[in-house]
């Protein structure tokens, strides 16, 4: 049988439980500020100030630039879509460097990862994003 009670104390037991797992996970990662990204906690993969580290890797700071810089473009209408194969090349390139670096063929540097993560947001975002001022 159908109990409408029941099934709304599962939802709310479920919500409070994520809420709680997700402040204690946001909690911790906001304590690395300035000492590791938030994304991975990895220094050495953010780019630095003196000892102050950015607050993204390399990569995601390169996704945030690049989709500012559509959102930025598309709004004042300058933003151009590209060709499918040139995208898909493009946004190909990101997995590629993390399957090499993950395999141990190749070390990726800051430089690489931003630039990738750049292309792949320059490549995807305009046909993502959407605004209409």
């Amino acid at each position: 049988m159908f109990d409408v009670y029941s099934d709304v104390d599962t939802c709310a037991d479920s919500a409070l439980f994520l809420l709680l797992i997700g402040r204690f996970l946001v909690v911790n990662r906001l304590k690395q500020f300035g000492h590791a990204p938030l994304c991975n906690l990895m220094p050495e993969r953010a780019f630095h100030i003196a000892s102050f580290v950015f607050p993204l890797c390399a990569r995601c700071t390169g996704l945030v630039v690049g989709t500012i810089g559509c959102s930025i473009s598309q709004a004042f209408g300058g933003c151009f879509i590209l060709p499918v194969i040139v995208s898909i090349i493009l946004a190909l390139l990101l997995p590629i460097d993390w399957i090499v670096q993950s395999l141990g063929i190749l070390e990726s540097t800051n430089t690489r990862r931003f630039v990738t993560g750049f292309l792949f947001s320059v490549a995807l975002a305009p046909r993502v994003l959407t605004v209409n001022l």
